[in-house]
């Protein structure tokens, strides 16, 4: 049972790590894409500026400078993401670590029990092995004397 408990614990550890895993990567993945966005708009912005000077050049401007801010709002998201799901995953982790030593700990008591109550087992059948002997050499000796008694008023 703590074998296939702590299994079961370690193939949901495993799982929380992969579901992170994956996050990370989507999070890695969106700011990729984030990042090639704004690189992107830059060049847009520098074409533009090159292009015309005029009104499209400022809208344009502004267009970016949203998209940044966007940009940047997104990447603080995605950082954050990851470090409360990196925390929260790590936490578990501590968690289960400290409920599986926990179990570790009761199951070596159950062991050190269990341990010496054969111990005494043992001991008490050495014990009782031991007075069986006895009285089975008394009994030996009781027979012995009584076939002697036996003897002695049968040449009587």
């Amino acid at each position: 049972m703590d074998k296939a408990f702590l299994q079961k614990e370690f193939e949901l550890a495993t799982q929380r790590a992969d579901r992170a895993e994956t996050d990370n990567v989507r999070n890695s993945d969106l700011l990729r894409e984030s990042m090639v966005k704004r690189d992107e708009l830059l060049m847009q912005l520098n074409e533009a500026r090159h292009s015309s000077k005029g009104e499209y050049s400022q809208k344009l401007s502004k267009e970016i400078e949203r998209l940044r801010e966007d940009s940047a709002r997104e990447m603080q998201e995605i950082r954050s993401n990851n470090s409360q799901v990196w925390e929260r995953e790590n936490g578990m982790l501590r968690e289960q670590k400290a409920d599986l030593l926990k179990q570790h700990e009761a199951a070596r008591g159950d062991l050190q029990a269990l341990r010496r109550a054969h111990e005494e087992l043992v001991v008490r059948h050495a014990k009782m092995g031991g007075e069986q002997e006895a009285g089975v050499m008394e009994i030996r000796n009781e027979l012995k004397m009584k076939d002697f008694e036996v003897a002695k008023l049968a040449a009587r």
